[in-house]
């Protein structure tokens, strides 16, 4: 589900619905190729097919790569797994790490963190860009990455998402979320325990 549309693989493609000034849905698209995967996100939904990651929406307007039939291809991954869709940037995780791809009209690129081993998952809140690895959650955007202070404590985190502005993060069983930004929207919620 992206924001305001609803999207689902057949055997015809990739389907989506909702409202189409925003999403471009109802729509078919990807007719033919084998969909592995869906992620939505803001006002867009990417889907990993046949090793590429296709991007449709009202991010694909600003970013670059795009084509006129309001379609990305995101370029240069390998083995495409996991996409984050925020308001300004998509990031895929592939063989090769965490690639982000911003707006565009940006005079900056995601500052994605370095040295990280393993990154095994990503997410994006509006405006910034958290990845999961063997050093914990690091987060950030097209200016800084986040002092990790801003964070709950966390002792072996196993997954993450995110909506709007908090990053929530499942560790040892608990949900801890956060904002990465300190942003005054998001009132940081107590851990909560999880059960199966």
């Amino acid at each position: 589900t992206a924001t305001y549309a609803t999207c689902a693989i057949d055997e015809g493609g990739l389907l989506c619905w909702g409202n189409t000034s925003l999403t471009g849905a109802p729509f078919n698209r990807l007719s033919g190729k084998k969909i592995d995967a869906l992620f939505g996100g803001y006002y867009s939904v990417c889907a990993i097919a046949e090793g590429e990651v296709h991007c449709f929406g009202t991010i694909v307007g600003t970013l670059d790569y795009y084509d006129t039939d309001n379609h990305v291809v995101l370029p240069n991954l390998t083995n495409p797994r996991q996409v984050a869709i925020g308001s300004n940037g998509v990031c895929a995780l592939d063989d090769n790490g965490v690639s982000c791809f911003s707006s565009k009209t940006s005079t900056s690129k995601f500052k994605v963190p370095k040295n990280l081993t393993n990154i095994r998952g990503v997410a994006m809140t509006w405006y910034a860009a958290c990845v999961l690895a063997d050093e914990g959650v690091r987060c950030f955007d097209t200016s800084q990455e986040y002092p990790t202070t801003k964070y709950p404590a966390m002792v072996a985190p196993e997954a993450l998402i995110a909506v709007y502005e908090m990053v929530c993060v499942l560790d040892e069983g608990t949900s801890k979320c956060f904002s990465p930004t300190g942003s005054t929207w998001v009132t940081p919620l107590k851990p909560a325990p999880l059960t199966k």
